[in-house]
């Protein structure tokens, strides 16, 4: 996604509702018997398209599971079964996660969590994609080397397999750095199979024409196409049929229903429109995923079974939809409950919360702050916006802000940002703004929570985790290498509290500080 050091954020959000009548969905339903996979084999890449052992198009549909280190207990056979026989999936995608305690950290356990994965959609004649799950995988080019090696070794001669070597790459140049990765990996894979391969593109899989114009050596090859509804719309259609039309084949392995944060108000209007576009085309795609995170593109309720047997109550609105469409079943809308400051044109949008993309609601949770644009693709809730690079953004997305402001109440002028402080230890109400130090690891935060005047106003109930950004109570917590949240900006925030395994308060420097 663009920003993903924003997904898990928890607030509300609406949906986009539409009286348009559901277009068909992709063309290749479950068959009764004879499974995806024994009717199609192994799939090649022929001009701009990507078809099958008979030399037919083909528009593979399903879904991906989240991050493996974060919602491991998804990553099991009765899961991928329970997509097939009631989602109708014919593709699965395994998120192997690389850093934020993924395989950087754990390789054994993240590989037996994708083979979990791929021996049950082999069991069950589905296709498979194995994705390296990382968007700094240039810095990891011999692990990535090692790892697809040992997976193309083991898995190679099944068709049902397909191998994506970088998930998103971010700023990264494509000539220089990323192509050559993908040259690296691509020589690695064929050593052992000649199954498809799909190749990250720069800025979050979304430069797809510039890969097209310089396209990686070798034999079928797709370049990777995300998108999310609420966020990229018909712009970022047409970079795909230029893309297209320079006769490379797309494939998009990650897509959501709301906006590129992960979360944030749905657009179910413009994910018709994509949906149908790639059935157009005959683009396949996975969507964005199978979990029950409070957030709204995760297509399940937070304590879903990890054995799948998901009833329809326990879908999320976005799951709800994509499980429809993939049904042939005419995908239900989700409207808002009330209207809110953010509607636009007969579209009701809820207000974005801290660290949310602003630009379609136009407006923030927190009456303190207003939307400003930070470029084309981004924009958010600060109470103060000086242009130029902010260097509390993560250094991966340190790119100007303009400042321009799209909604609030807040003056256009620019204010400097305010020296940075420490918050202060002392109870009472204290309002702080600057950097956030703590040294807690991620193991040993089991809890926090935010206090305005010494009352609790929300609280975490589940572990905090890196990359995350926590909104919604006055509060965001971030993370950076080597420990969790050092250095984070914490936009606004009040009195903040750990707790440690025994549930008491740390004290500075301490475990659960």
């Amino acid at each position: 996604v663009d920003d993903p050091d924003r997904k898990g954020m928890q607030v509300t959000c609406a949906g986009d509702p539409s009286d348009a009548p559901s277009p068909s969905p992709q063309s290749i339903p479950p068959p009764s018997r004879v499974s995806v996979v024994a009717q199609h084999g192994s799939l090649r890449a022929d001009g701009n398209r990507i078809v099958d052992m008979h030399g037919n198009p083909v528009s593979l549909q399903g879904m991906s599971l989240f991050w493996s280190q974060w919602m491991p207990q998804f990553y099991n056979h009765d899961v991928v079964q329970w997509l097939k026989s009631d989602w109708h999936v014919t593709i699965v995608r395994a998120a192997m996660a690389v850093e934020h305690d993924g395989y950087l950290a754990n390789p054994q356990r993240e590989t037996a969590r994708v083979e979990a994965v791929v021996d049950a959609a082999i069991a069950l004649g589905l296709y498979v994609i194995i994705d390296w799950h990382d968007h700094h995988a240039d810095q990891h080019l011999e692990e990535a080397k090692a790892f697809f090696a040992r997976m193309a070794q083991t898995y190679g001669q099944h068709p049902n397999v397909l191998f994506e070597v970088f998930n998103e790459p971010v700023g990264q140049a494509w000539s220089s750095t990323i192509k050559p990765y993908h040259t690296a990996l691509v020589d690695i894979i064929r050593k052992h199979t000649t199954n498809l391969i799909i190749l990250g593109t720069r800025r979050w899989s979304q430069e797809v024409e510039e890969a097209a114009m310089d396209p990686v050596p070798g034999t079928n090859l797709a370049y990777t196409l995300h998108f999310y509804a609420a966020t990229h719309k018909a712009s970022l259609r047409s970079k795909a049929l230029r893309a297209l039309e320079l006769s490379v084949p797309l494939f998009v392995t990650e897509w959501g229903t709301c906006e590129a944060s992960g979360d944030g108000a749905l657009n179910l209007a413009e994910a018709r429109s994509w949906l149908t576009f790639m059935t157009e085309h005959h683009i396949s795609h996975a969507n964005w995923a199978v979990a029950d995170k409070a957030e709204a593109c995760a297509a399940l309720q937070p304590g879903a079974s990890s054995s799948g047997d998901w009833p329809l109550g326990g879908l999320t609105a976005s799951g709800a939809f994509v499980r429809a469409w993939m049904r042939g079943e005419e995908a239900p809308d989700e409207t808002a409950s009330q209207e809110q400051p953010g509607s636009q044109g007969g579209l009701s949008l809820a207000c974005s919360a801290v660290a949310e993309d602003c630009r379609s609601t136009r407006c923030c949770q927190d009456p303190a702050m207003a939307c400003y644009e930070k470029n084309e693709w981004w924009g958010g809730c600060r109470e103060e916006c000086q242009p130029g690079v902010d260097p509390n953004d993560p250094p991966e997305h340190q790119t100007p802000w303009t400042c321009k402001v799209l909604g609030g109440s807040a003056s256009p002028a620019a204010t400097p940002a305010p020296t940075q402080s420490a918050p202060s230890p002392s109870s009472g109400t204290q309002k702080f703004r600057g950097t956030l130090t703590m040294w807690a690891t991620q193991d040993a935060l089991i809890g926090a929570q935010c206090e305005y005047a010494n009352s609790p106003v929300n609280s975490l109930t589940d572990p905090v985790m890196p990359s995350y950004l926590r909104s919604g109570f006055h509060c965001a917590i971030g993370d950076s290498s080597p420990g969790f949240g050092k250095g984070e900006h914490c936009g606004t925030c009040y009195k903040l509290t750990s707790l440690n395994d025994n549930g008491i308060s740390g004290t500075p420097g301490s475990k659960g500080s």
